[in-house]
This record gives C-alpha cells, sequence and structure tokens, in this order.
C-alpha cells in the first residue's frame, strides 16, 4: 500500500488503512461515473451501485471498528 502503510502503528492497524483507503477509492470512482452515462437508466443503474456499495463500505468498517475498539477495551 506504500505510504499508506506508515499510519497502522502494526500490521493489524495497516491492513484496516489500506482496505478502508481503497474502499472509499472505489466508492469515489462509483460517483464519478455517475454523470458520464449516457442515459438515465444508465445514470440510475450507477447511483445504485453507488449507494449500494456506500452501505456495503459502512457496514462493513463499522464492523471493523466495533471489533477494534473490543480489542483495546480488553
Amino acid at each position: 500500500m506504500g505510504n499508506l502503510d506508515l499510519l497502522g502503528s502494526n500490521e493489524r492497524e495497516s491492513a484496516l488503512i489500506g482496505n478502508f483507503s481503497e474502499g472509499w477509492a472505489t466508492l469515489i470512482d462509483y460517483f464519478v461515473h455517475i454523470p458520464k452515462e449516457k442515459t438515465e437508466e444508465a445514470k440510475e443503474a450507477a447511483r445504485h451501485m453507488y449507494k449500494a456499495f456506500a452501505a456495503e463500505l459502512i457496514n462493513y468498517y463499522e464492523k471493523q471498528l466495533s471489533k477494534e475498539l473490543a480489542d483495546i477495551n480488553r
């Protein structure tokens, strides 16, 4: 992951940060492509993909952060 590896204090944190960055990059990519679609149906499909991925991303990292907090509080 390059320089982003420096942000984590250990391998686990570094992996979490790297995956988080990649997930947000994918979400931004979905967002950027919405206006580039030619038809309204294609734009709506792109919006749906964006919203679905955003919800998935938030749910995944909410679970990951909960695990991290549980580990910290042990």
